[in-house]
């Protein structure tokens, strides 16, 4: 396809330079001296390249042209044909855009519509293999002329940030690029090949006037290409974001808001406060909280001066912390007491400071400062530097100081971003622990990457999350299953109508996910609800279902962009496609390893860089990976495998049952007896008879629990994982 209308003739000798120097070399260029921007009184003009004006004559051969050519699922024929296929509010007194796309080549068509007046702006056809980046080459000239920060922003490669200029009117934003990633302010694809909508009212405060076009065809993420877009450090995201919108909403708890640039600003504020207690690159930080603003400040100042933060939760017991800060040796102890109690209690038994208030109130927290720590040395480069020291729950053992870099922070970040099509409108409701490394990189940093608000809240209230999502706008809820079963328990119990009118993505990690409490919860929320997996040494994230790729089954889905992976016998070889097999995984999400633990870092993570998961899995035809359970808690019955997880599904399925964990007691002559737990709904009725009686027909006779007990709660981590250890130690 050839051009409808001549690029060269649109741009003038400008654009023939850029193109002299190549596509990439042109986002060097310097934006004209003569442009001054004052972003606050930018006039609203029309588009005018280089002075040039399109005849009469020329618009009709432009529409003669655009009605012969070749389109693949899109009706775009002549102008007044896609004056007809796009919505009304789309013409009016703004730009319309098409961006179309065959095998070989993208081609980008602007608009402009004034009194039932069409002027073609730019058609440019560009080859396909330039993508996105091509596209937006085309337009920097035109946006010089609007806005040259903006268009600085575009050299530099920001890509996605044009929608933070209003006053630019820039048409695009596309690609994965900076924190944009996801194309997030348009409102509706029509087959991925055409994107033209206004932005939704509620979101018009923070765009301004900004029409946004995107060309995103669902293509794959470039994991080499978002690597390199990625910031050195964590702490770099709130300023990124207050850049652009600076009173855009960041954080939420209990009424008091913070926006992106109050928690810079913030953020600033308590790395001086930091400072000036002692802490040096290197220290580790321990902040001791519950999901809050001050415990999100601290970790950003904590990260800011190249400390390694440990995010630790209060309600983790005295011995618990103590071992803790006895392993990890911190410089400093955060305790964030204004919205803990159980912080204030460790605060008080360790005797701690109250620290004086910031200007801007975050909250009120203490500290004491440990003598004799040492540093450890600090990297320059933000994926060998750790951000984070991450303490693993210890479901089936004692705690380990995983170390995460920045990079393997913000890649998840990124990803798990773009694939939940995360949005600066969107309102998370973060009630995952952030001191758990879902909560923390999923949910709070992905979100933040995105420009986002998180809706904090402290702990999981199955009540304060029914008004969250009926009242306050929440728009995507991340859980661990046992909280979509206490959500759905209460509403029965209750008798409480589902209401969450903005709720448009759920989504089920850090434990198995049955097929039973899949299928109730999508009854419900009327939603797919998406599946994950990974562990706090992948930082978190191995595999999710992407937001436009829901399944029906149980399975965590592909691996996430950038992260290979291998099934392997107990030998390391690879087994058979489609056999069960220890998943190892290698990728950006990769821990950095276990502090002060080399040996047990070289049993985790070969030479060649691939992380042993302990985890047994398998691949589907179509790459979709189903775990089966850990390793190390296979049961061996009778000579067969029993996996403690297709004896829980089985159980969890009983309508009085709202979880259950299964475990296994050592028996005569090398075998072991199937033990299950189970925590029964308020006033069930079930007896362990009419449980057994319930396997029945369900598992075969070798898998079926010899002995099944009832608890009121079975123990859990605070993200809701049951601690089976403990289960072993009633046995």
């Amino acid at each position: 396809m050839k051009p409808s209308v001549d690029a060269r003739a649109l741009h003038g000798p400008r654009l023939q330079q850029r193109r002299q120097h190549g596509g990439r070399q042109a986002h060097q260029i310097a934006a004209p001296a003569a442009v001054q921007v004052d972003r606050r009184q930018i006039e609203d003009r029309r588009f005018d390249i280089d002075g040039h004006r399109l005849l009469r004559a020329e618009r009709r051969r432009a529409a003669d042209e655009i009605a012969r050519m070749p389109v693949r699922d899109l009706r775009l024929a002549r102008l007044d044909a896609l004056r007809a296929d796009l919505p009304r509010e789309v013409l009016g007194r703004h730009r319309a855009v098409a961006v179309h796309q065959d095998d070989e080549r993208l081609g980008v068509l602007v608009f402009h519509h004034e009194r039932l007046h069409d002027r073609v702006l730019v058609d440019a056809q560009l080859p396909r293999r330039f993508g996105c980046a091509a596209v937006l080459d085309v337009f920097v000239d035109v946006l010089a002329e609007r806005n040259a920060v903006a268009a600085q922003e575009l050299r530099r490669g920001r890509f996605g940030n044009v929608f933070g200029f209003a006053h630019a009117r820039i048409l695009i934003a596309c690609g994965a690029r900076d924190y944009c990633p996801n194309g997030r302010l348009s409102a509706r694809r029509a087959r991925g090949t055409i994107v033209a909508t206004r932005s939704a009212p509620h979101s018009r405060r923070f765009i301004g006037e900004t029409m946004t076009i995107e060309f995103s065809p669902g293509a794959a993420i470039d994991a080499d290409a978002l690597l390199d877009t990625l910031p050195q450090r964590i702490a770099a995201l709130p300023a990124r974001v207050a850049e652009h919108a600076p009173d855009h909403v960041a954080l939420i708890e209990d009424g008091r808001r913070l926006t992106y640039a109050q928690l810079a600003r913030a953020v600033e504020a308590a790395a001086e406060r930091l400072r000036g207690l002692g802490v040096r690159g290197g220290d580790r930080v321990m902040i001791v909280a519950e999901n809050s603003i001050a415990q999100i400040v601290l970790l950003f100042a904590a990260t800011r001066l190249d400390a390694w933060a440990i995010v630790s939760n209060a309600r983790l017991s005295a011995a618990e912390l103590d071992a803790i800060a006895t392993h990890a040796q911190p410089r400093l102890i955060a305790f964030v007491t204004g919205t803990s109690p159980d912080a204030r209690a460790h605060a008080d038994r360790r005797n701690a400071h109250a620290a004086a208030p910031f200007e801007l109130d975050i909250g009120a927290w203490s500290h004491t400062v440990e003598a004799g720590t040492r540093a450890e040395p600090v990297e320059a480069h933000g994926a060998r530097q750790c951000a984070a020291l991450v303490y693993t729950t210890g479901t089936t053992g004692a705690p380990k100081g995983v170390m995460l870099s920045h990079r393997n922070l913000l890649f998840v970040a990124a990803v798990s971003s773009m694939q939940r099509r995360v949005a600066p409108t969107d309102v998370v409701y973060a009630v995952l622990p952030i001191s758990h490394v879902y909560g923390l990189a999923s949910v709070c940093l992905g979100s933040l990457y995105a420009g986002a608000t998180l809706r904090l809240a402290p702990r999981f209230s199955p009540e304060t999350l029914r008004r969250a999502l009926a009242d306050e706008g929440v728009t995507i809820f991340q859980g661990v299953p046992a909280m979509h079963a206490k959500l759905l328990e209460h509403l029965r119990a209750h008798g409480h109508a589902w209401r969450a009118p903005h709720l448009r993505f759920v989504y089920s990690g850090g434990s198995p996910l049955d097929a039973d409490l899949k299928a109730r919860v999508e009854r419900a929320y009327g939603l797919p609800l998406h599946n994950g997996y990974g562990m706090t040494e992948s930082s978190p994230t191995i595999a999710q279902t992407p937001i436009d790729a829901p399944r029906a089954d149980c399975s965590v889905g592909a691996p996430i962009p950038g992260v290979a992976v291998r099934f392997c016998s107990a030998d390391g070889a690879d087994v058979a496609p489609g056999e069960v097999g220890e998943l190892w995984v290698r990728g950006p999400n990769v821990m950095l390893g276990y502090y002060r633990d080399p040996e047990g870092t070289r049993a985790a993570v070969t030479a060649h860089g691939w992380l042993k998961t302990g985890d047994l899995a398998r691949a589907g035809t179509d790459g979709a990976m189903t775990i089966v359970g850990r390793s190390k808690e296979l049961i061996i019955r009778s000579g067969f495998n029993v996996y403690p997880s297709e004896v829980e599904q089985a159980l969890n399925a009983h309508p009085d049952v709202v979880q259950s964990a299964v475990i296994g007691r050592a028996a005569e002559a090398g075998n072991e007896d199937v033990i299950a737990f189970v925590e029964l709904a308020p006033n069930a009725a079930a007896t362990e008879s009419d449980l057994k009686e319930w396997c029945v027909g369900r598992l075969a006779p070798y898998k079926r629990p010899v002995q099944i007990r009832a608890l009121d709660a079975l123990p859990a981590a605070s993200t809701g994982k049951v601690l089976k250890h403990r289960l072993r130690a009633m046995l």
